[in-house]
């Protein structure tokens, strides 16, 4: 079934001691209750641990130093989804169980509208099964469109047609997710607010090595010339790992800081 709306969160932990109270609360108290909402079809969480933060180059943005990711897939009727989803999040902080609100800070969380799915012609499933496919790990990337509606449509019509299909072709691509913030649906381009400047997301899903696919990906797939360079402004790109229960470790020693480099 195809996701009527899917939410993002990209959260950094300010306080590097507490990586493992963080996960201990996001895996076996806030994930399970937003899993058991009726409109809750997916939700996932994944780190950007340093040995794969350290693969790719990320934009020197708000976003580089980001620890987690999280994407969750809501059905129909949106509308009553929200509430329930809304109305869970003010229940959790007035109950004490929101410890992280005091040492994590999230450059994004919003609702994104899904707007097509890919798979790898190796992987036999369909595209609204992906996310349910077991994977080693996700390419995140997130721009924010910057142009006017004509060069964002060459840019879309770009990444379907030319980018897309080029990162399914790498080692271990198993397919892909695109999304578009709600913004896009409300924002008019002529009023020049950077903060309603619609964001686009590709969530790719890997069944290799990690190693193996950031060398593949950096050798073989380019970024947009000409005015489609103009059209959109990379905010962040990473390799993430999923997060297995009880194994949060990855930060230990090294000052919760995220070793990836930046361009």
């Amino acid at each position: 079934m195809r996701p009527a709306l899917a939410f993002f969160s990209f959260a950094e932990l300010t306080d590097p001691s507490k990586h493992h109270e963080f996960n201990e609360y996001h895996q076996l108290d806030h994930r399970p209750e937003n899993l058991a909402l009726p409109g809750v079809m997916f939700g996932e969480r994944w780190v950007r641990s340093p040995d794969v933060a350290a693969l790719l180059p990320t934009p020197p943005t708000a976003f580089a130093s980001i620890h987690y990711v999280t994407m969750y897939w809501l059905r129909q009727p949106v509308a009553a989804t929200r509430l329930e989803w809304v109305d869970f999040g003010t229940t959790a902080t007035h109950l004490g169980r929101r410890p992280d609100l005091g040492w994590s800070t999230r450059p994004l969380v919003a609702p994104f509208v899904p707007l097509k799915g890919y798979v790898n012609p190796r992987v036999l499933i369909s595209a609204e099964a992906l996310p349910w496919r077991p994977a080693r790990g996700i390419l995140v990337t997130v721009g924010r469109l910057d142009g006017d509606p004509a060069a964002a449509e060459r840019l879309a019509r770009w990444y379907d047609r030319v980018h897309i299909p080029e990162v399914l072709g790498c080692a271990g691509v198993a397919g892909a997710w695109t999304f578009v913030s709600e913004t896009a649906y409300r924002a008019h381009p002529a009023t020049g607010n950077a903060d309603e400047a619609p964001v686009r997301i590709h969530v790719y899903f890997l069944d290799g090595d990690l190693g193996q696919f950031a060398d593949d990906l950096q050798h073989r797939v380019g970024a947009p010339g000409g005015d489609l360079g103009t059209a959109e402004t990379p905010l962040f790109a990473s390799l993430l790992r999923p997060i297995v229960p009880w194994e949060w470790d990855w930060f230990d020693g090294v000052g919760g800081s995220t070793a990836g480099g930046t361009s």
